[in-house]
């Protein structure tokens, strides 16, 4: 059986809670990344995906100038835009049983979290993929 921790990204990056969404952008852009963990003291306490951050600028830059554009940017905050309601499986979750999950909840990424809740890394939809192909390939 095909298990969640055989396929997920452990090496995750990760933002704070009271960062900015400038800081979130650049991180997704430069590491060509979706999701993005918010912690808050070792703890997960939400999700940013691109689709958050496209959100919350189409509904500020409508008619604004740069600066306005860049003063949105360095004062909005992960908490002000990032979901609370984080979808997680435990590492030994079968994959079929979290790609399940994604399509049904229409989600891209779950945590994988232990028994403590503390963040080990995420399965995505590519990685879900991946072990498609792999799985053909054999």
């Amino acid at each position: 059986m095909r298990l969640v921790k055989d396929y997920m990204s452990t090496d995750v990056i990760t933002v704070d809670l009271d960062e900015n969404f400038r800081l979130a952008e650049d991180i997704m852009k430069m590491g060509r990344i979706r999701h993005l963990p918010v912690m808050k003291d070792g703890k997960l306490m939400g999700m940013v995906t691109q689709r958050d951050l496209f959100k919350a600028s189409l509904s500020h830059l409508l008619e604004h100038t740069k600066n306005d554009v860049d003063l949105f940017e360095q004062s909005v905050n992960m908490k002000e835009i990032m979901s609370d309601q984080v979808m997680a499986v435990r590492p030994d979750t079968p994959l079929k049983e979290a790609a399940s999950l994604m399509l049904t909840k229409k989600i891209g990424c779950l945590a994988v979290v232990d028994e403590k809740e503390h963040l080990l890394g995420l399965i995505t939809e590519s990685d879900v993929l991946r072990c498609y192909v792999l799985e053909i390939n054999e």
